[in-house]
């Protein structure tokens, strides 16, 4: 579409900086990781006091980590990726509004990790071509997981249920284990007398309010991704009564 076909304000805006190329879904997530923070440390801390730009450079790195190594949440229940990209989203505003304290590498020689690089780039190209692999090799990724991973979550579920005495809702599936205290669930159709969706929230908070119920006193944390089908992040701890008084946090 030439510009002479379009509206005035059209030409105009095309000019200005693209914010609608930033995708909605990733300040979605980042939303959750300010609230986690907010929560700990207050609002905007870090236009308040200097940070260190290592400090959210190495935050990035361990929950990137953890998400890469098939963790999805923290264990306060937000989800890996948000934190990560709130860690980085700080160190842009911390440098706008000049409370960012610059202490990354010292680097002597400018372009020395670039050069490295490309160095390194070329040598694993002649590494892959004169390799000769004994057998054929498999290559093990996280698609291979829902196939190798049943008996893993059937164990663990079961490992959790003995540990809890959890009483399992009729309908109500094994999705995956974490860490030995976290199950998620794949939950059914929407519950007779709940209008709405099966990912609604309300939809959402009915299913907690029977897992609640058919375990009291053993659930202490209740998340959910808000989308079909509705999968509820639990957190049973035999440690901890439901402080809440069964509020969902």
């Amino acid at each position: 579409m030439s510009d002479d076909t379009l509206n005035p304000k059209d030409i105009i805006g095309r000019q200005k900086l693209p914010t609608h190329l930033w995708p909605a879904t990733a300040t979605a997530y980042g939303a959750l990781g300010f609230l986690e923070g907010m929560t700990k440390y207050g609002r905007v801390n870090y236009r308040a006091t200097p940070v260190a730009a290592s400090v959210y450079y190495a935050a990035a790195l361990r929950h990137l980590a953890d998400w890469f190594e098939g963790e999805e949440y923290t264990k306060e229940g937000g989800p890996h990726l948000g934190n990560a990209l709130a860690c980085i989203a700080i160190i842009v505003d911390a440098k706008v509004n000049g409370t960012l304290v610059d202490d990354r590498q010292f680097t002597p020689l400018p372009g020395a990790y670039s050069d490295m690089v490309k160095e390194l780039t070329e040598l694993a190209k002649k590494l892959v071509a004169n390799v000769t692999p004994a057998v054929a090799p498999k290559h093990w990724d996280a698609r291979d997981n829902k196939v190798e991973q049943q008996e893993v979550i059937d164990d663990g579920y079961a490992s959790l249920a003995a540990k809890f005495n959890i009483v399992l809702p009729a309908g109500w599936t094994v999705y995956s284990c974490h860490h030995g205290r976290w199950i998620e669930f794949m939950v059914p159709a929407p519950i007779p007398g709940v209008a709405g969706a099966v990912f609604t929230q309300r939809h959402a908070k009915a299913h907690a309010d029977v897992l609640r119920h058919a375990n009291p006193g053993k659930v202490m944390r209740i998340t959910w991704d808000d989308h079909a089908p509705l999968v509820l992040h639990v957190e049973f701890d035999p440690d901890k009564a439901i402080a809440q008084g069964g509020e969902l946090v």
